[in-house]
């Protein structure tokens, strides 16, 4: 039979609510949601008889305040958690940007050094010496394009594993 009164499911429920509220809402919001709430888990005791006749409700003055309390200071609780694990990932995302540099920087430049170097032995023995001239640019062209597909290969292994969604402009 169903019930038409407020009771345990309509407390959990207001519970929950005000915990996830005082977890996700923005700063602006949580007191204009929250205080609503708060009062209608106070209140819930009055207007439900269910809920009223558990014992521990009727030997324990204000236990209707604080239970509430209790989940505002959770949701306050998972609010700050969530903003530390923000400002840790930030941080670690901050400590290994100069290690992303430097790895980048060095396999860039292996490459580029190398096509300097062979470009430069090419045109020095380009007159005396045509087949291994054009031997030298076939290998500046094959280590440009291995440079790019390492680069290619790094960068995508450096890439977040979700796409980000581009904001329509």
């Amino acid at each position: 039979m169903l019930q038409r009164t407020p009771g345990w499911t309509e407390l959990c429920g207001l519970l929950a609510l005000l915990c996830l509220t005082c977890r996700h809402a923005r700063p602006s919001l949580v007191m204009v949601c929250s205080v609503p709430l708060f009062v209608a888990v106070t209140r819930t005791q009055e207007r439900a008889p269910v809920v009223s006749d558990l014992p521990v409700l009727r030997t324990i003055d204000g236990l209707s305040v604080l239970l509430p309390m209790a989940f505002v200071l959770l949701g306050g609780n998972q609010r700050g958690e969530d903003g530390r694990r923000r400002a840790a990932a930030r941080d670690i995302r901050r400590a290994e940007r100069p290690n992303l540099a430097r790895d980048l920087h060095d396999h860039v430049a292996h490459y580029v050094t190398a096509i300097v170097v062979q470009a430069q032995a090419g045109e020095h023995i380009m007159e005396k010496d045509p087949a291994t001239a054009r031997r030298l640019f076939g290998n500046i062209e094959q280590t440009g394009q291995d440079g790019l597909s390492r680069c290619n290969a790094w960068s995508d292994s450096c890439a977040p594993l979700k796409p980000r969604r581009r904001r329509p402009r």
